[in-house]
């Protein structure tokens, strides 16, 4: 039965990754914009870059072909993606708390992860 799980821990956690990615890619007109002004560093590139590894990495982990490497390269993604898009550093009151919660599960994501490389 582990193998299975396995299998099924890394097809949920690469979904959520190719979802929320191609998500973003049908909305990059909006994203172009947002990405400047949070001060990322030559936005246009990064974006793209970011929606490439989101979804193939998502894909590639989610149908558990190179799942290590793919989870090397989510981690990466969410670690970097965290501090620019949920900093609670940044806001007050409830938004902050909800910018925690964000940062709080985006650890978790990084825990699974962590995970399917140790099981890659």
């Amino acid at each position: 039965m582990t193998p299975a799980l396995i299998v099924l821990g890394r097809f949920l956690l690469g979904a959520n990754f190719a979802y929320w990615g191609i998500s973003n890619v049908r909305n990059i007109g909006n994203l172009d914009p947002m990405i400047a002004g949070k001060g990322v560093p030559q936005p246009w590139y990064a974006l793209r870059l970011a929606l490439a590894v989101e979804v193939i990495g998502g894909v590639l982990l989610a149908l558990s072909i190179w799942p290590a490497l793919a989870a090397l390269s989510l981690i990466a993604f969410t670690i970097v993606v965290t501090p620019f898009f949920h900093a609670p550093w940044t806001v007050t009151g409830d938004q902050r708390k909800a910018e925690i919660g964000n940062v709080v599960t985006n650890g978790c994501v990084v825990g699974g992860l962590l995970l399917a490389v140790a099981t890659g």
